[in-house]
């Protein structure tokens, strides 16, 4: 279970930044628009 576990604490953190990046790349958009 603790192998289950660490892979989606991995997951959960790649999709963050993945999320985060999007999210700066947005504003960065809006705010050069």
């Amino acid at each position: 279970a603790k192998e289950t576990e660490f892979a989606f604490q991995g997951f959960l953190f790649v999709m963050l930044a993945a999320v985060m990046s999007g999210f700066r790349w947005s504003m960065t958009q809006i705010l050069l628009q």
